[in-house]
């Protein structure tokens, strides 16, 4: 062999030793990579988990006057974050894209996560501010995502219960996306991570207006997310 045949030979061998090792290296990293899915925080349900839950409750009680009790109540929506991966995921935020019916440009927010308590929000914006901020999921760990509240208010006069102001909002955002009730929305959410491949989760909303849980479930359905629906 000659000695330019012997040169190429050499060269050849370390590229392709070269190459190996890095495919080596990069299939290494892939095995020990976190590894994130986004779902209902039921996920053996094709419908969301609503979560009920009473804010607060007022009474007013003044004489030749009836007593009169307001509750304010809401019933959450909330997505799970899962990292079946074999190293914690860091850094890891969730974004909606929200696009309402007729409009091709998203509206975006961020959502929070309940990683500590307490599970109501006592001060809204401080509360937005620290559930919204970077945060990590360990491996063979879950975080709960805040995603969707309906929030009502229900007051009793003489034993009477009349329903009052009932509205649905992104919940735990720092800037909440009200949605108009008898439009179609298409939600699409994405958890990012500083190491790991991004979660993607779809859905379309066209709430009725109503407060029941039923009335809720119906109007939202699971979609692709990669799939606009307007």
């Amino acid at each position: 062999m000659s000695l330019l045949e012997t040169a190429g030979a050499a060269l050849a061998g370390g590229i392709g030793g070269g190459i190996v090792t890095l495919i080596g290296r990069e299939l290494v990293q892939r095995y020990r990579s976190p590894e994130l899915t986004l779902d209902w925080l039921n996920s053996q349900s094709n419908s969301p988990a609503i979560v009920s839950r009473e804010i607060n409750t007022e009474k007013t009680n003044i004489d030749n006057i009836p007593e009169i009790e307001k509750q304010i109540r809401t019933r959450d929506i909330h997505l799970s974050l899962k990292n079946t991966g074999r190293s914690p995921a860091r850094e890891c935020q969730i974004k909606a894209d929200i696009y309402k019916e007729g409009h091709k440009v998203p509206i975006s927010v961020r959502l929070g996560n309940r990683m500590k308590p307490p599970i109501l929000y006592e001060n809204p914006v401080e509360s937005a501010h620290e559930r919204t901020a970077p945060f990590q999921v360990n491996r063979n760990d879950k975080v709960i995502i805040d995603l969707l509240r309906l929030i009502y208010s229900k007051e009793t006069i003489n034993n009477r219960k009349k329903l009052k102001e009932v509205s649905m909002r992104t919940l735990s955002s720092f800037r909440p996306f009200k949605f108009d009730s008898g439009k179609k929305y298409t939600i699409h959410i994405t958890a990012t991570a500083a190491n790991a491949e991004p979660a993607k989760f779809g859905l379309t909303l066209e709430w009725s207006g109503g407060s029941e849980e039923e009335s809720i479930r119906k109007s939202i359905t699971k979609t692709d997310p990669n799939t606009i629906h307007i």
